[in-house]
């Protein structure tokens, strides 16, 4: 039988995430990623500010994990399955250092790590990139 699964969850809030995953396990899926979204790694550059100081690394959330309680997934459990909860950090890429901040402890905490580059040049590099790690995927669209 196949496995179901929601790779893009966006998370703003706990109560409707919960929600989210609570309908999700109505539905059968039994594997689901919880979405934060970042859309720039590096804080904004500011006039007057010197290169060093405007590429400081904004801060990342922790990824995410909504207790559940048996009720909020009776369906799936009727069903002899378990919600599997993955955590999923996207971003948008628009210069080249941020391929080396997606390698910092913050971001590799999460399951998955999905980016969008703004260029062709950052997709190609991107393409290398991605042959070489497991968690990687690059993606064009939105994330709402």
């Amino acid at each position: 039988m196949a496995a179901f699964s929601d790779l893009n969850i966006l998370h703003i809030e706990n109560i409707s995430t919960k929600e989210k995953l609570t309908l999700a396990a109505k539905l059968g899926y039994d594997v689901v990623a919880i979405n934060v979204f970042v859309e720039n790694v590096f804080c904004q550059e500011e006039k007057g500010k010197s290169k060093k100081e405007q590429s400081k690394n904004v801060a990342i959330p922790a990824p995410v994990k909504v207790p559940l309680v048996d009720k909020d997934i009776a369906d799936l459990k009727l069903r002899g399955k378990e919600l599997k909860q993955l955590s999923r950090f996207t971003t948008v890429l628009s210069d080249p250092g941020q391929w080396r901040r997606m390698q910092e402890k913050d971001i590799q905490a999460y399951d998955l790590i999905a980016v969008q580059p703004v260029t062709e040049k950052l997709f190609h590099v991107g393409s290398i990139f991605q042959r070489s790690l497991e968690k990687y995927q690059i993606c064009n669209g939105s994330f709402g």
